[in-house]
């Protein structure tokens, strides 16, 4: 998704680009953490499937979900109060952090949900599902393209809403995949 934001950004100025560097190294820490319930939810996933445990399976990896799910709140919270503060303190200048942040903000606001999405993908691959996590990723960022395009460009006849457009696209496509 993050190619997707920094071409059609490209197209905005050379401070938007460097806006959505700075917040996506932020924007990796939803993903780091859903990443690593995920590789617990696989691991107890994949251990009840082979011992055809099917009820406790879907009770570990429906507490990885709650789990991903309230680890994710925190990090709304912070995406909405400091998210300036954050692309700031590496050392941006004033309209990159004033971009950058906007665009963080909407990422964060979506974490809960990335984090679901990626604890729920490995769950499923744990139980030998593997093709219904690729499908909804693909159509998700299928539809990421399509919706940055469309509200960062205002084109369709959508709203041309700039940064903000990538940014709700982002975190639109990241709570589809769930």
């Amino acid at each position: 998704m993050r190619s997707v934001d920094i071409v059609v950004t490209g197209l905005f100025s050379p401070a938007a680009v460097a806006a959505i560097g700075l917040a996506d190294l932020y924007a990796q820490i939803p993903f780091r953490i859903g990443r690593a319930l995920g590789t617990g939810g696989i691991a107890l996933s994949s251990q009840d499937t082979g011992r055809g445990n099917a009820k406790t399976r879907d009770q570990a990896v429906t507490q990885a979900l709650l789990i991903g799910f309230l680890v994710g709140l925190p990090i709304v919270i912070i995406g909405l109060t400091l998210s300036d503060v954050l692309i700031a303190i590496l050392g941006a200048e004033s309209e990159v952090v004033r971009m950058g942040a906007r665009y963080l903000a909407f990422v964060f606001v979506a974490a809960p949900l990335r984090i679901v999405a990626l604890v729920g993908a490995r769950s499923l691959q744990g139980t030998g599902d593997t093709r219904t996590p690729l499908v909804v990723n693909g159509l998700a960022n299928l539809f990421n393209i399509i919706a940055t395009v469309g509200l960062g460009l205002g084109l369709v006849g959508l709203p041309r809403l700039g940064i903000v457009g990538v940014g709700l696209a982002t975190a639109l496509s990241r709570g589809l995949s769930v």
